[in-house]
């Protein structure tokens, strides 16, 4: 648990799922037009206190990001940035005031996540380390990599009446371009205000936007009413009325810049009353001027209060004179001694830390201003202000409404080229008009890409022309690509002087789509007009926008895409942050120049359910869009979505790639052409479209289980550039989704399992006592407890509800439970945990972390046999009902034994087991079938237990849609086919083959059993071999987030342990309770023969007799000692995945700082890691000992070290792990295979990012 929410400030702040309140629209900054806003103000106000508030998505991460800003030269600026390191910085910088910063150690790299940013200027504040402010999604930033901070009163270049800039440094223009994504921007000129100003803690923790209202005291007033010299003379001027003029001082200016008094050895003393307008009360803070001394300067209050000013010299200086009752006057009394000041004066007042201005009303103080960015009707709007100010802000390469395509131009200066009667498209809404009309578009004199209209023939005709206008060289118009090709060109009279060419096109056929494409001959001729007799427009051209519906709030729409945190392109992918790859364009935009290899660009939201549709748009280049498991890494430059076996791509050439493999598909496409992709990961299937034409349903290459994301290959074409960019719903659509399928955003992904992690899963930090303690912050009642020294050298300790919580085991040690009752845990709550003792859990002084998770309210007892129900498939006699062949090479084999189907339906793993055709071979190929009786319908999973021989052997099993390659050897093993299920889910049989090569005898391959649905095939009316369990069992569960504590006695033979998850568990941590025997670790569910060992550094090993079997239901054990002797009590840490909530995976490190993207769907809140291709130590990092990105302090389950802090281990991310380790530490050896364990801090639909 971390206090104040911390956690939040280096994820992002939420987009609430079910927020009542909505932030409609967001603006686009693309760093490669040069975009931003501009304002100069008219007068100077409030250059010392102001406060900043907006929501920010970051786009590219190679540039930094200038939020806010007014400078006038190099060393001339006040600014609101984030750096390209990802650190948010407050910056002033002049003559006067010199360099003074803050830069913050937090770093904001997220590119999935809106970050809610809050910077406070207050340069009066007394105390110094307040004059800077930075807050991240409501919690404010107090580590930072370096400081300069700001003398008393420094004025900074904000609110000056030089030029203010977001998203440029203007005029400068060089540096700074924002790209990226704002929303909901804030100014408030005069006060210092904190976050929850703008937004609130949610009911899950997460930061969200609320409605705001800038109150304050102002309400028009002018304060003073009159001002009486008592005595004395007044402070070198007359000027009393500038204590409410809104302007701190920042030096004495002969007292016509603050009201006062002045004394003198011949006026020994001043006295002057301001009477007020209206009563005032609160928190009373002066800006007062004193030559020297304060000793004789006070203030009377109209209530009797008096306060005496001490200190030396202050040039208006924040001074703070205490809470007042009411008053509605106040008397300034100096007196002459010698060495004093002559002048004593206020340059300013704030009640509660409010300016009072005269005048003032709005409360955003006379620059303030608020930008919605919900008006987009027209450029310029885009800028408009809501605050009530009217400070306005001109909008510079942003637009509402922009073609995508380059080289369009919409000015009405071009209708000299158009023939009598026909005006030139002036909108990308005049070209959507499906009325009849005889006009298209212009093409720039620069544009040589086809740029493309789709048009039916509802009135063309054979005969019909397409008018172009050239100069020199010759523009070329085709009609779908050239399938269609116009006749020799005519000439057309209506526009005399105007070299007009007819391109009569032949072959139309009415009612048909015809694709229509024009490019210029060579840069430097005339723009030209393109247009067609007869033809309606279909579909508008591809029309993109700067203000988009991406919003750190999620909501429904009337019309159109649902509101929310939208996808876009990933730059934490590797390859995807250097050359020749750029992403722009709020990372909707890549770019390749010289690419000779593939790149492959992943997206940031990934589903594993629903319908879903995007589109992109190709520029140029070799492209390849399509979906990809998110497992997939794309390490190599190579990598395309078409060589992927779990990526499904259409390929420019119109061929498919599904399983690392092309086949014919449809048509081809080029530059120009818009593909739109529709996957449903429910039914599996995925569908192209070619400019709204689909190209066929793609069944059965999606496999089920796994999240999916959309991915883009592109190739530059031998060297040349490549260019493309996405639509996943930011803006509308091209054209129009199929029925059911929604755009890639937050609002839309399903509502997660667990909303909140931390209530099943927290990280808690104590010091020790060496007694008694109560450890809080929790928000459920843990099982499992994990508790380490952070300070020092001692064991990790083990607590859990099952074996009881003062019983201990250690994962850095081998040896057995040890009871230290009553010592260890002796109490929990709801709320946390008490301890009980000094042993090293609990060492006076010491530190330590504690991982807690839930493991349900109550211990089950399953005894042997119970879960056989949820296991076995009875529904026929399948050995009889069924049939089995084998063909070898061509030819029939059954060399079976007399019913070789009796055993693999007996309800048994066993190898005895085993169908095997006995004929030995040394090449060629085996094929069994099996062949059901009765078609088995509603087929969603499968998986079949064989045997797979020799290294040298290959081979693959699958049902009917393709087949899945068997890639573990030598080994008994459960293969996932559940890809090769048909699109309607209806199986008739299984096939296997067995391919060897020369001098290998694969005789002895086969299979063993068959499971649908989860429930292996048992012949009705068998009684099972295997009772699952086949030992009592005691388990204590939480499905809700996949994790259960099992405990069992061990038999020294194979058994079955229940494991009450209900789902197959990804991970399971085993340790003998009464002997000293290693830490056993199941990783990997589709081989668990294959294991680890948390107490040791070693590599995986692998054996047939440790972990045996996991299933939905139980886990299985062999007969191995270190895991099964016989009478040792056991105890094994069970966990499944739980979509949103915790992911176990495998990554292929690169040592590269660039490392892999783990993509999780959530915001971690721990990190298990281990390499299983070397002897290296396992790590567990946390986002409480870490509370910002970096992720860098670490623990070793298998070591007694205290933790360590090094720099660039990893980011924990709104949507998953980003790797950033290099130079060959951990976790990122170059070529070597990890595995990972994370758990949520909050899921990415609800966390906005959702995900802070």
């Amino acid at each position: 648990m971390i206090p104040g929410q911390a956690q939040q400030f280096f994820e992002g702040a939420a987009a609430a799922a079910g927020a009542s309140y909505k932030i409609e629209r967001s603006l686009r900054f693309n760093e490669e037009d040069s975009a931003y806003l501009s304002r100069t103000p008219t007068s100077q106000s409030n250059k010392t206190k102001w406060t900043w508030a907006g929501w920010f998505k970051r786009g590219k991460n190679s540039n930094y990001s200038q939020l806010f800003n007014a400078s006038t030269a190099v060393n001339n600026y006040t600014q609101v940035y984030v750096e390209s390191d990802g650190t948010f910085v407050l910056a002033s910088n002049s003559a006067s005031g010199g360099n003074r910063y803050i830069i913050s150690s937090a770093v904001l790299k997220d590119p999935s996540a809106w970050y809610h940013l809050v910077a406070v200027f207050d340069t009066h504040d007394a105390v110094q380390a307040d004059r800077f402010k930075l807050y991240v999604n409501g919690v404010r930033l107090t580590d930072f990599s370096s400081t300069s901070l700001p003398g008393q009163g420094m004025e900074g270049n904000i609110n000056s009446t030089n030029q203010h800039s977001i998203g440029s440094v203007q005029p400068l223009g060089t540096t700074g371009k924002l790209d990226g994504y704002l929303a909901e921007v804030y100014f408030i000129d005069g006060q210092a205000l904190t976050p929850d100003t703008f937004g609130e803690t949610n009911d899950d923790g997460l930061w969200v936007a609320k409605e705001t209202i800038i109150t304050g005291i102002n309400d028009g007033s002018t304060y003073i009413s009159s001002a009486t010299l008592n005595s004395g003379t007044r402070g070198g001027g007359s000027g009393d009325s500038a204590m409410f003029s809104g302007v701190i001082p920042s030096t004495y200016s002969g007292g016509g810049n603050f009201g006062g008094v002045s004394v003198s050895p011949s006026t020994t003393s001043s006295s002057l009353t301001i009477n007020l307008s209206k009563s005032l009360s609160g928190k009373v803070t002066i800006y007062p001027y004193f030559a020297s001394s304060a000793a004789n300067c006070e203030i009377v209050f109209s209530n009797g209060n008096t306060v005496s000013l001490t200190g030396s010299r202050l040039n208006f200086t924040e001074y703070d004179l205490g809470t007042q009752p009411s008053f509605n006057s106040f008397t300034l009394n100096q007196s002459f001694i010698t060495g004093g000041g002559s002048n004593f004066g206020i340059g300013g007042m704030a009640i509660d830390g409010e300016l009072l201005i005269d005048g003032d009303t709005d409360n955003f103080g006379p620059n303030g201003f608020y930008l919605k960015f919900a008006d987009n009707s027209s450029n310029a709007a885009l800028g408009t202000d809501s605050s009530g100010n009217s400070n306005t802000w001109t909008v510079n390469n942003l637009e509402v409404d922009e073609i995508v395509y380059s080289g369009n131009a919409y000015t009405g200066g071009l209708n000299q080229y158009m023939p009598a009667g026909v005006s030139m498209a002036t909108s990308p809404t005049q070209l959507a008009d499906t009325s009849n009309r005889t006009h298209f578009f212009v093409v720039g004199q620069n544009n040589t890409l086809n740029i493309t209209v789709v048009a039916t023939a509802t009135s063309m005709t054979t005969g019909s022309s397409v008018y172009d206008g050239w100069g020199s060289n010759n523009p070329t118009t085709t009609l779908d690509n050239g399938t269609v090709t116009p006749n020799s060109s005519g000439t057309d009279s209506s526009v005399p002087g105007k070299n007009l060419a007819t391109n009569t096109f032949t072959g139309l056929t009415i009612g048909q789509t015809y694709t229509i494409s024009t490019k210029n001959g060579g840069a430097g001729n005339p723009h030209r007009v393109h247009y067609v007799t007869g033809a309606t427009v279909q579909n508008q051209p591809i029309v993109a926008s700067d203000s988009v519906i991406d919003s750190p709030t999620n909501y429904d729409a009337d019309s159109g895409n649902n509101g929310g945190n939208y996808c876009t392109g990933n730059p934490l992918q590797p390859n995807m942050n250097a050359s020749p790859v750029t992403l722009s364009n709020g990372n909707l935009k890549g770019d390749i120049t010289n690419g000779t290899n593939w790149y492959t660009a992943q997206c940031t939201i990934s589903v594993e359910t629903g319908k879903w549709y995007f589109e992109q748009f190709i520029h140029s280049g070799y492209a390849m869009p399509g979906i990809a498991a998110v497992t997939s890494e794309f390490l190599a430059a190579s990598d395309s979505v078409g060589s992927d076996p779990l990526g499904v791509g259409y390929f420019s050439n119109g061929n498919k790639y599904t399983g690392g493999s092309p086949s014919s598909y449809g048509a081809s496409f080029t530059d120009g052409d818009l593909i739109g992709v529709a996957f449903d990961m429910d039914e599996r299937t995925v569908t192209f479209y070619k400019n709204n034409v689909s190209q066929g349903v793609i069944s059965g290459a999606i496999t089920a289980g796994i999240a999916y994301a959309p991915v883009y290959s592109l190739n530059g074409q031998s060297g040349a550039a490549g260019s493309y960019t996405w639509n996943f719903g930011q803006t509308p659509f091209a054209y129009t989704p199929p029925t059911g399928y929604k755009a890639l955003c937050t609002q839309n992904l399903s509502e997660p399992t667990v909303a909140d992690g931390r209530d099943n899963f927290d990280t808690v930090l104590y010091t020790g006592n060496g007694g008694t303690q109560t450890v809080s912050g929790l928000n459920f009642e843990g099982d499992f407890f994990w508790l380490k020294s952070r300070s020092a050298t001692y064991d990790h300790w083990l607590f859990d509800s099952v074996r009881g919580l003062t019983n201990a085991m250690y994962s850095n040690s081998n040896s057995p439970n040890s009871d230290y009752s009553p010592n260890g845990i002796s109490a929990t709550s709801s709320t946390g945990f008490t301890l009980n003792g000094s042993q090293q859990f609990n060492t006076n002084s010491a530190t330590y972390a504690g991982w807690v998770w839930d493991a349900g309210s109550s211990n089950t007892t399953v005894n042997a046999g119970d879960e056989n129900s949820n296991t076995y498939n009875s529904g026929e006699v399948w050995s009889s009902t069924g049939t089995i062949t084998c063909d070898l090479n061509g030819s029939a084999v059954s060399n079976f034994s007399s019913n070789p189907l009796t055993n693999v339906f007996e309800g048994s793993l066993a190898s005895s087991s085993m169908c095997s055709e006995g004929t030995a071979f040394s090449s060629g190929t085996k094929t069994y079938t099996y062949t059901f009786g009765t078609a088995q319908t509603n087929i969603t999973s499968a998986r079949i237990y064989l045997y797979q021989g020799n290294v040298a052997e290959g081979g693959a099993a699958g049902f009917g849609n393709g087949t899945v390659n068997k890639t573990i050897d030598g080994t008994y093993s459960w293969l996932d086919v559940t890809s090769t299920i048909p699109a309607n889910g209806t199986v008739t049989a299984m096939t296997l083959t067995t391919t060897a090569t020369s001098g290998v005898n694969s005789a002895r391959n086969g299979f063993i059993a068959i499971e649908l649905n989860g429930k292996m095939l048992l012949d009705n009316g068998v009684t099972p071999v295997d009772n699952f369990p086949s030992v009592v069992t005691t388990v204590r569960a939480n499905t809700t987030a996949g994790f259960s504590i099992v405990s069992y006695t061990a038999t020294g033979s194979d058994l079955y342990a229940a494991h009450g998850l209900g789902a197959t568990p990804a991970l399971i941590i085993s340790k003998d309770r009464s002997l000293a025997k290693d830490w056993l670790v199941m990783y990997d569910n589709d081989n668990v023969s294959s294991f680890l060992k948390l107490n040791e550094t070693q590599a995986k090993a692998s054996a047939s007799n440790v972990f045996i079997s996991v299933s939905s239901t139980t886990f299985g054990t062999g007969n191995d000692s270190g895991i099964n002797t016989n009478g040792s009590l056991r105890i094994a840490y069970c966990f499944t995945p739980v979509e949103g909530y915790s992911a176990f995976g495998q990554y292929e490190g690169n040592n590269d700082a660039d490392g892999p993207f783990l993509h999780t769907g959530f915001r971690p809140a721990f990190m298990l890691v281990k390499n299983i291709d070397a002897s290296q130590p396992w790590n567990i990092f946390d986002a409480t000992r870490s509370p910002h990105n970096t992720i860098s302090k670490g623990l070793q389950p298998n070591n007694t070290i205290a933790e360590y802090d090094t720099t660039d281990r990893v980011d924990f991310l709104s949507n998953g792990i980003k790797i950033k380790a290099s130079g060959g530490t951990v976790p990122n050896l170059n070529a070597n295979t990890y595995f990972y364990a994370a758990f949520a801090e909050n899921p990415f639909q609800t966390n906005g990012g959702l995900a802070r």
